[in-house]
């Protein structure tokens, strides 16, 4: 898997990569755009307890080429696929102990585009979602965990589960008790009641 994934990073331009990350789908079209400018962005994460298959590769290596070879996604954005290791010092605490439920994931997988205001069109935007949800589609049955909480996916339907698991329900009590007028909210907060 190393290799493949290293052969799929050399194949585009340099750029800055987070430590312990693999940045894996780049397109050269895209380098030089700010993934953070107002033009827009979509993101999607997926949890495992064990290491990148090889179809993992596979399924990343075929998706950019679609992506390169579709004329809406092929310029003004950045498609980045992240798989960073997790572990270590993380997974010490027990799940119950904080927010955070996936202590055994040992790998996350993050699917980011993000594009530049001057690129952002109801047609971009629909077929970035279309070319997002194939790819995380074809992911998934190689990830048993849920996702990554900071990436709100607002495809995930039963997102309590998927981002907190088990500490949902206690959540729900520190904010009820510390928020009563959940004045802190947005689409997928916490919220002061079940």
């Amino acid at each position: 898997v190393t290799s493949q994934l290293d052969a799929l990073v050399d194949s585009v331009p340099d750029r800055p990569v987070q430590a312990a990350s693999v940045s894996a789908v780049n397109t050269p079209a895209c380098q030089g755009s700010d993934p953070l400018s107002p033009g827009g962005s979509h993101r999607k994460s997926l949890l495992a307890s064990t290491p990148p298959t090889t179809e993992i590769a596979d399924i990343a290596l075929d998706w950019r080429a679609a992506r390169t070879l579709d004329p809406v996604l092929a310029t003004g954005g950045t498609a980045t696929m992240l798989i960073s290791r997790w572990g270590g010092a993380m997974a010490e605490p027990a799940p119950s102990d904080t927010a955070w439920v996936h202590r055994d994931a040992r790998i996350v997988t993050q699917i980011y585009e993000g594009w530049p205001t001057n690129s952002a069109s109801k047609a971009r935007d629909a077929a970035v979602l279309r070319w997002m949800r194939g790819f995380h589609g074809e992911l998934r049955p190689h990830y048993d965990l849920g996702a990554y909480q900071g990436y709100w996916d607002p495809d995930v339907v039963n997102w309590a589960e998927v981002y907190y698991g088990d500490n949902f329900n206690g959540l729900v009590t520190v904010k009820s008790a510390y928020d009563p007028g959940n004045f802190f909210r947005f689409q997928r907060s916490i919220p002061t009641s079940i």
